[in-house]
C-alpha cells in the first residue's frame, strides 16, 4: 500500500540532504550539497531548524531531526558537521557568547 504525501508524512527525496538557495527572490534556485550526506540521509530539516550567524553574513547553521548540526561559513557553498548524535533538532538559534 502506498501512502499519500500529507502534512503528517514527510519524505526525503533521493535519500539526500540538500539545501536550496536563491539570490533573486525565488526566480531561480541552486541546490547546495557539498559536505552534506548524499546517500542514506533519511533525515529531515524542519522549518525552524536553520539560522544565520549575524556576525558572519555567509554563516548558516542547519539542524536535522536525526540530531546533526551542519554549518557553512561561505553561504552554503560547502558544509561541515558541527555536532552529531544529539536529540532531534526542531529549532536553531545562533547567539554570540
Amino acid at each position: 500500500m502506498v501512502s499519500e504525501i500529507s502534512p503528517e508524512r514527510r519524505y526525503v527525496c533521493d535519500s539526500a540532504l540538500t539545501v536550496d538557495r536563491t539570490r533573486d527572490d525565488g526566480k531561480s534556485w541552486r541546490k547546495l550539497t557539498k559536505g552534506l550526506p548524499q546517500k542514506n540521509a533519511y533525515t529531515q530539516v524542519l522549518r525552524h531548524a536553520a539560522t544565520v550567524n549575524h556576525c558572519n553574513n555567509d554563516g548558516v547553521y542547519l539542524g536535522t531531526t536525526s540530531g546533526s548540526i551542519f554549518y557553512t561559513q561561505n553561504g552554503g557553498n560547502s558544509w561541515e558537521v558541527l555536532a552529531e548524535h544529539l536529540p532531534p533538532i526542531m529549532s536553531r538559534e545562533a547567539a554570540l557568547v
